[in-house]
């Protein structure tokens, strides 16, 4: 787990930006089990539930990165999901319409436009809920993981897809990254990845494209253990030359994991990233197949 402090209003805009995603499979059957994707609405065994979130606390401004687990009856609707110091259980009806679930006490979850429609077994959201006294913002995803069971062993995998960001650089500038792609090499017979992000339209906070102070984010050292995956190394780049974006005493993460199967090795990945230091700060979220 990775805490941080940051100016509060960096997951509501990366919540509305412009993101694009790609295709999927439907329902796959790996060695110990059969894979609902989250519209699958007929199946009657619960899935397992893993998400990876930023947690921002609304009066300190800290975040967190956090992993969560729980399970979907996909049936009736019900998702219940936990990580450290809260809970969220829905009631019997899942997502609205307009992809909002609530847990009927003022905790919500919505699910953010452009990923919905294109992956079967990951979601990416915003939410927010109370805990020991604070509110609560959260941006992440959440999905249905490759049993460990079904991971590969010996294969090579490349996953392409859609990243957003948002960076609070040194000059005290936010920075909205959006409709970039994700390219995610897996060597699982290493257990390692690499994560590239980049492509991205900047944004200020008026809405005018500009020039972004990097241009792409790398991650060299991931490392899978199990269906998830981690690292703590971010490297920022403009032009092929390192930027240091955040400052001084800089603390990286990249939290995901694995979803679904596509024949022998997993269908979908996802996560956050979050970089802090003494002066800057990049929060985002990914995902691919």
């Amino acid at each position: 787990m990775l805490t941080s402090t940051y100016c509060k209003s960096s997951i509501a805009v990366l919540s509305l930006a412009g993101l694009v995603a790609c295709g999927g499979g439907a329902t796959s059957t790996g060695t110990q089990q059969t894979y609902a994707g989250f519209a699958d609405v007929s199946a009657t065994t619960p899935s397992p539930i893993t998400g990876h979130i930023i947690a921002t606390n609304e009066d300190t401004g800290q975040d967190t990165v956090a992993v969560q687990s729980g399970t979907l009856a996909h049936d009736t609707g019900v998702l219940s999901v936990a990580h450290t110091g809260y809970s969220f259980v829905t009631p019997s009806g899942g997502f609205t319409a307009t992809g909002v679930m609530s847990d009927g006490q003022g905790a919500t979850a919505q699910v953010v436009p452009g990923f919905a429609n294109g992956y079967d077994y990951v979601l990416v959201y915003n939410g927010e809920y109370q805990a020991g006294g604070s509110p609560y913002d959260t941006l992440g995803v959440i999905g249905i993981p490759t049993q460990a069971s079904d991971m590969p062993t010996g294969q090579t995998a490349i996953y392409v897809g859609t990243a957003a960001l948002v960076a609070q650089t040194q000059n005290g500038l936010t920075q909205t990254y959006s409709n970039g792609t994700t390219t995610l090499t897996v060597d699982y017979g290493q257990g390692t990845a690499v994560l590239t992000l980049d492509g991205f339209q900047v944004t200020d906070p008026t809405g005018t494209v500009i020039t972004g102070t990097f241009d792409t984010v790398v991650s060299n050292d991931i490392t899978i253990n199990g269906a998830n995956m981690s690292s703590g190394t971010l490297v920022f780049s403009a032009n092929g030359a390192t930027v240091n974006v955040t400052g001084a005493n800089a603390t990286n993460a990249v939290s995901g994991s694995f979803y679904g199967l596509d024949g022998t090795i997993p269908d979908e990945a996802g996560g956050v990233i979050l970089a802090t230091g003494d002066t800057g700060h990049v929060s985002g979220v990914f995902v691919a197949d």
